[in-house]
């Protein structure tokens, strides 16, 4: 364990950019998927403070109703894989496999860093989350809340998963960001044995698993889960067979790290 930790150190010191890379690749993510998925709400929320301070309250209750960012999950998934891309450059260099490390410990430096990485990125795409309800609130809470009053909405609030509280998507994204260490094993793959592009092809050899499984498991499953009265088992049946595959995609990629080092 000890030795896997000083070579992910090693791997991270190594490539210092990292700590440029993982922060701003965030920030431009996050605010060009925003303004790229909210391009057509600006007018709304112009509408509902004017430059000249007046208030369009029908236009505070459609901003209400908007839904918290939840595009800032694809960010949790995907920057990781791309800061991820320099393992690439380990597979193919001589002296690495020189190393008095043994492909046990190796294997599992590349998980580590590639959970650091995971981990770090996922706590700047929460604090963005946070910095994006703290805006809305403090710019548009007052005039929503006093839209529901002055509409006749008497018992009616803005819901838990406004853009107002856009905090609260933190914890679905946490709880779904998980998935990213079950495609971990298919991206380290990609890396091993495509030198250009490693990231498409990999982005397209999930996009065909994922089309076929799912067509598979409507058969298989098609229909049962009407037939089922324990929730907990309808949603966790998925979930296990993704945690198989991904076991067995691991394992797989441990041996052939080892072929290679042999």
């Amino acid at each position: 364990m000890r030795t896997s930790l000083l070579y992910s150190k090693t791997i991270l010191l190594g490539n210092r950019y990292l700590l440029i890379s993982i922060p701003l690749l965030a920030i431009i993510g996050f605010v060009g998927l925003f303004l790229l998925t909210w391009n057509h709400s600006f007018e709304l929320m112009e509408a509902t403070i004017s430059d000249a301070g007046i208030v369009d309250y029908n236009a505070a209750m459609q901003l209400a109703g908007y839904s918290y960012f939840e595009p800032s999950i694809v960010l949790v998934f995907v920057l990781p894989l791309v800061h991820l891309l320099l393992l690439q450059k380990l597979y193919y260099r001589f002296y690495e496999l020189t190393l008095p490390v043994s492909p046990a410990q190796r294997f599992l430096s590349y998980l580590i860093t590639a959970a650091i990485i995971y981990v770090a990125n996922l706590l700047i795409i929460i604090l963005l989350n946070y910095l994006t309800q703290v805006y809305f609130q403090s710019r548009y809470l007052e005039v929503c809340t006093e839209a529901f009053d002055k509409l006749g909405y008497l018992y009616e609030g803005i819901r838990e998963n406004s853009i107002l509280n856009n905090a609260n998507i933190n914890y679905p994204l946490m709880k779904i960001g998980l998935f990213f260490f079950v495609l971990l094993p298919l991206h380290l793959y990609a890396l091993l044995y495509f030198r250009k592009y490693s990231l498409l092809k990999f982005i397209g050899i999930i996009t065909v698993l994922m089309t076929i499984g799912i067509y598979f498991l409507n058969k298989v499953w098609s229909g049962h889960p009407y037939y089922i009265n324990n929730e907990s088992y309808v949603e966790l049946f998925p979930i296990i067979l993704y945690l198989l595959a991904s076991i067995a995609c691991y394992v797989g990629f441990y041996f052939l790290l080892k072929e290679k080092e042999v």
